[in-house]
């Protein structure tokens, strides 16, 4: 028994070896991936034996082998069995055992996370709170893990307090610094995040690539592009062998030219991007891919489009929405969760979490990590419907700027058909519509100014930012959008208020 106990720990410390070498490779990890689950799968069939062995003697298996085979179970993707293994290691605790206590509800609270089911998650966090000592790491662990947990089911003040309560037990733990910044980072609190990951880099022991690259996410967030550059070539000093930090390296100075008005150059690095393969990063890390391939598209549709190249614009918008659609058909089949998807990977590498250890479980599941950490484009049809309205925008202002006219006035009509998605982007976006139907009849000539006054006094009522943006820029020139403000104000209607919004947000965060 001992020896099978002994040649398990090993296989499972080997597999941990084989998780660490897959980080390096830049593309899927096959090979590393394949021998990890190699590696587990022998170490599970080792403790089955103990378990079995134990059963033939009228004993119990020791608990640390059950903890073991249930840790292994989990990177195996497997949690339901996991579960199970644990439940029945309960029945053997005894209750005057607290430590074993807290490091069995411990890790019943890392399953039931994997397994989303929050709110027992949280329950068996209150446990271990409960019952050690505020000194204790479990104790830590316990509070970032029921932090995690709220979070997820949307409680976000009860999170944050978990994680503050746990950096004031543990203010010298780099790792519980870098779990608070990426729960800043989630709930987009980039300034905090900044300041919580470059906490974590002070009291690491060595520069931690990872946390570079986590804070140079938050950096671009706020709009600190050479901030944000410096710590991601920080990160690739440190570990050249990051494709997932080189590839967002790549598509920063992409951004950084096109903002500068270098748009050729931009596009051609667009394109680069575009066509290379998105990396594939062990979950373990928890980094995310930034510039997914229908964002690229959008990037480099907008590069053709200052370029004076509207065509190309046009058709980019355009594969930009199928690269979604058919993200999101990868990602969620009918019925089912799809399997192997860069966009899955991208999903579990994001997000808070923590383990009993303080260290990062070996394998990603499919249930670790809800879908919002995705873009919403590539997670429901809701999302991809506002997604391809936002499109329509785009496409037709290409329209627009080729003299297009016609098209871009039937263009934009078919957005009126699409009330769901504009209701779900606000009322800027009916009124946007609106208000680009009025220019295209205003552009059609003379024999449309009263369905230009019209469509202007429809995109008044919702929201007047643009007619009198108009209005200030071309004066009087423009008769059918002054008379649509006098009609407004002659009726008593009343412009919608927009919220209150912010800068836009890279795709990443949106």
């Amino acid at each position: 028994t001992e020896a099978r106990i002994h040649r398990a720990i090993a296989l499972s410390r080997g597999a941990r070896a084989a998780t660490t070498i897959s980080q390096g490779l830049t593309e899927s990890g096959a090979p590393a991936s394949e021998k990890v689950q190699e590696l587990l799968e022998e170490a599970v069939d080792d403790l089955v034996a103990v378990d079995q062995q134990a059963q033939i003697n009228g004993n119990s298996a020791p608990l640390g082998a059950s903890h073991l085979r249930a840790a292994c179970l989990c990177s195996l993707g497997r949690p339901e069995d996991a579960h199970d293994v644990l439940q029945m290691c309960r029945e053997s605790i005894g209750q005057g055992n607290i430590e074993l206590l807290a490091r069995q509800s411990a890790l019943e609270a890392e399953v039931l996370i994997l397994l989303g089911r929050y709110r027992e998650a949280i329950e068996a966090c209150t446990e271990m709170i409960v019952s050690i000592p505020p000194i204790s790491n479990l104790h830590v662990e316990a509070r970032l893990m029921r932090g995690c947990c709220y979070s997820e089911v949307g409680e976000v003040d009860k999170a944050f307090e978990e994680y503050r309560e746990a950096i004031v037990l543990a203010p010298e733990r780099a790792d519980v610094h870098e779990a608070s910044g990426e729960l800043f980072l989630l709930h987009h609190w980039f300034g905090e995040a900044v300041t919580a990951f470059g906490t974590a880099a002070r009291l690491s022991d060595a520069l931690s690539p990872r946390i570079m690259y986590k804070r140079a996410l938050a950096l671009l967030a706020v709009g600190n592009v050479a901030a944000s550059l410096k710590d991601m070539h920080k990160a690739l000093r440190v570990n050249p062998n990051m494709p997932v930090a080189v590839r967002a390296r790549d598509g920063v100075s992409a951004l950084q030219s096109a903002t500068s008005g270098d748009f050729r150059h931009a596009y051609v690095r667009f394109n680069v991007l575009l066509h290379a393969a998105v990396p594939r990063t062990p979950a373990s890390d928890r980094l995310p891919a930034l510039f997914l391939p229908h964002e690229i598209a959008v990037y480099r549709g907008v590069c053709s489009l200052y370029m004076g190249e509207a065509s190309a614009a046009i058709k980019d918008f355009a594969a930009a929405v199928e690269l979604a659609q058919q993200a999101l058909h990868a990602n969620f089949p009918p019925g089912e969760q799809g399997q192997g998807s860069i966009y899955s990977e991208h999903e579990a590498s994001m997000g808070p979490r923590t383990t009993v250890s303080g260290g990062r479980s070996s394998m990603p599941s499919s249930k670790d990590h809800p879908v919002s950490r995705l873009p919403p484009e590539v997670t429901s049809q809701r999302g991809l419907d506002c997604f391809a309205c936002e499109a329509q925008y785009n496409i037709a202002l290409c329209q627009l700027v080729a003299k297009q006219y016609g098209n871009a006035l039937s263009t934009c009509q078919h957005l009126l058909d699409c009330q769901e998605a504009l209701k779900d982007l606000g009322p800027q976006a009916i009124c946007l519509a609106w208000f680009l139907i009025g220019i295209c009849n205003l552009a059609l000539g003379d024999s449309s100014d009263q369905l230009a006054r019209e469509a202007f006094t429809q995109s008044f009522a919702n929201d007047p930012r643009y007619v009198d943006d108009f209005l200030q820029r071309h004066g009087r020139r423009n008769e059918p959008a002054v008379g649509m403000t006098q009609n407004v104000m002659g009726r008593g209607m009343s412009p919608v208020e927009p919220p209150s919004r912010g800068c836009p947000l890279p795709p990443a965060f949106r």
